[in-house]
């Protein structure tokens, strides 16, 4: 064999052999034309689960806190019912008679899982109050809140009577939403809320003591953390009132504030709000929360 003829096989041999290895671009993405194309991006998130309307229909069972009394301080908290149907809904107090309070309910359209409600009472026509109600995305649970900061926690269906509730029964991790608002009217025939803003959060509940948590977790891009709450209504579901803290991501300072949250009937769902000032300025300075036990 010639020597011309060994380098003739010796170049199509390496031919061959890059051809196989990919050619210099190593097989990879090549900025020319031809090869192989770049890979997709990542794909789009999933869209934010809605609740619809006539989902609502049905009676939910719950807890009302009404706040304290204007005499001795001490807490007003009820079981109530809301009865939907049809874009219309009842309230009810403490298993009483039919209600006199009832009015319609809306799907908000700037925030997934609310609803927006007014109550009247039906003997006179007179306007009682105008709130939201925020959904869980299987429509199973939800948290009502009406514009004069009365807050409260429901279960489709809930059995009566509701179950006693123990310290420990706060400490699981929770994933959810948080809600916000700007305004809110004043006097018994206003406006109701502005525009919510809806983010997800999360929180996990520790034993800090025997009788008292710890929580930690995040509000969008901040973290919130609760040094202590306590079970203080054993008979409906209420820890706090509890000091907490929030640390936005590049900031030195801390936004302090005072929250409580409220656990459903059957202890998977909880609802909470968080102001950093709940006397003079719900609901600016407040964020409201509707999350799952994981």
């Amino acid at each position: 064999m010639t020597k011309a003829i060994r380098n003739l096989l010796f170049l199509m041999f390496f031919a061959a052999l890059t051809a196989a290895c990919g050619g210099s671009s190593g097989g990879g993405v090549t900025t020319g034309g031809g090869g192989d194309t770049p890979p997709p991006g990542d794909p789009p998130p999933p869209p934010v689960a809605d609740v619809a309307l006539e989902d609502l229909d049905g009676l939910w069972v719950g807890t009302f806190d009404r706040g304290a009394d204007p005499t001795t301080g001490q807490p007003r908290i009820a079981v109530f019912e809301l009865t939907i149907e049809g874009g219309s809904i009842t309230f009810r107090l403490d298993g009483g008679a039919e209600s006199d309070f009832t009015g319609p309910v809306t799907k908000a359209t700037e925030a997934p899982r609310v609803f927006r409600f007014v109550l009247t009472n039906r003997n006179n026509a007179q306007e009682i109050s105008r709130g939201a109600l925020f959904v869980d995305p299987t429509h199973t649970y939800m948290a009502f809140l009406n514009d004069g900061f009365r807050f409260g926690v429901l279960q489709r269906d809930a059995a009566a009577p509701l179950p006693t509730w123990e310290a420990n029964d706060l400490n699981e991790t929770w994933i959810g939403d948080t809600f916000t608002t700007e305004s809110v009217s004043t006097g018994p025939a206003g406006t109701g809320f502005g525009d919510f803003t809806q983010t997800r959060s999360n929180a996990a509940c520790t034993a800090a003591t025997a009788n008292s948590s710890s929580c930690t977790g995040t509000v969008g891009d901040n973290s919130r953390s609760i040094p202590s709450i306590a079970l203080d209504a054993p008979a409906f579901g209420r820890w706090g009132p509890a000091d907490y803290s929030d640390t936005p991501p590049s900031a030195t300072t801390q936004e302090n504030g005072v929250t409580r949250i409220y656990l459903s009937p059957d202890k998977n769902f909880s609802g909470s709000w968080a102001c950093t000032d709940f006397v003079g300025g719900f609901p600016a300075t407040c964020d409201f929360s509707t999350r799952t036990k994981q």
